[in-house]
């Protein structure tokens, strides 16, 4: 990429989707800037640390480049609305200053697997301190990617004999600020090494949150109903850690109807069926597989009617099937997978009830 200083006017600079390589020189010259985007690339360096006091950028996109080494120390300035960065092999810690970016709606530091194949942390997380500023986010991103794990899921494929390294990203403690923020509509921080547990959600904070991936850490605890019971939470990822369970009520009743239709609660060390899902009526899939879950298949599971996605398997799981699936109050015609394997249950019967079950 050239120097560009001879142009100190520009005000947008589009570079994205060449094949430039190299480092992408100081732009600190060009005082104008409103938006830069150098994404799809061959990118090795941002040269400089420009980022943070350029005194009109709003939008910075270099993702899926080949950024290497630590983030710059001032990734954003106090008028920096996105920040994406993803899809690179960034090496070392979020700075703190990241909560000087009052503004900042997006941030995007995703890490491509191959960038900590070593199974080393790439950095440290920012402080929860620093993120309770970003009181503006809609999006946060801070994980690294498994392309084979994805298409394996996407398909709708069980994860056995699907090896998925815990904790490839960032060290630190799980964040409990940003379960306060207002506007976060999508949180992924799958795939670090933080320690500690789910924060509870305090009234109106997260009323926007759609989606989010805890996975692969190192969290403890149970999960909170205050965050299950988010109104437009639809999708929720906290696979492979040491969760024990989801917090109940004495009184089901209470407990608001969950608008969850995808909940992934794999890999951890459960031992009972979470019986707050008999409050999930959208619930689409559910994944309990590889947990320590005793006892037999509750009745209320077949009850719902738009379950597709059901993996139960490598658990202590006991009884005979056609108990659950063949009893007139079943109703899981929209059942299509179902996995039992390594569980000591009994074979199920046939019923025409089942759909068309693979």
């Amino acid at each position: 990429v050239p120097d560009m200083c001879g142009a100190p006017g520009i005000t947008y600079l589009f570079l994205h989707k060449n094949k430039l390589t190299g480092a992408l020189p100081d732009l600190s010259c060009m005082t104008g800037l409103y938006e830069v985007n150098v994404s799809e690339n061959g990118l090795t360096s941002l040269a400089g640390d420009w980022l943070g006091g350029s005194p009109k950028l709003q939008h910075f996109n270099a993702e899926r480049n080949q950024l290497t080494g630590a983030p710059p120390s001032s990734l954003c300035g106090t008028l920096s609305k996105t920040l994406y960065l993803g899809h690179n092999a960034w090496r070392g810690s979020v700075p703190e200053s990241i909560g000087d970016c009052p503004g900042l709606e997006v941030l995007d530091l995703t890490v491509d697997e191959a960038s900590v194949d070593d199974g080393s942390a790439a950095g440290t997380m920012p402080s929860s301190a620093a993120f309770a500023k970003l009181t503006k986010l809609t999006k946060l991103a801070l994980s690294v990617r498994f392309f084979f794990f994805i298409f394996v899921r996407t398909i709708g494929l069980t994860t056995d004999g699907v090896f998925c390294s815990q904790g490839l990203g960032m060290e630190g403690t799980l964040p409990a600020s940003v379960f306060a923020l207002e506007k976060l509509e999508t949180l992924d921080l799958s795939h670090n090494k933080l320690s500690g547990s789910v924060s509870d959600v305090p009234a109106g904070a997260l009323s926007n949150l759609r989606k989010i991936s805890l996975a692969g850490n190192g969290i403890t605890g149970v999960v909170p109903l205050s965050l299950l019971t988010l109104p437009r939470l639809t999708s929720v990822d906290v696979s492979d850690n040491a969760i024990t369970g989801v917090e109940e009520l004495a009184v089901l009743a209470d407990v608001d109807w969950l608008a969850i239709d995808t909940l992934n609660l794999a890999d951890n060390q459960l031992t009972a069926f979470p019986t707050v899902l008999r409050r999930a009526s959208a619930l689409k899939t559910l994944d309990l597989t590889r947990n320590s879950i005793a006892g037999s298949v509750p009745q209320w599971l077949c009850q719902h009617s738009a379950l597709h996605h059901l993996y139960l398997g490598n658990n202590q799981l006991t009884g005979a099937v056609h108990e659950w699936l063949t009893v007139d109050a079943a109703d899981v015609s929209e059942l299509r997978v179902l996995t039992l394997d390594d569980n000591p249950v009994s074979l199920f019967l046939y019923n025409p009830s089942y759909g068309q079950l693979e």
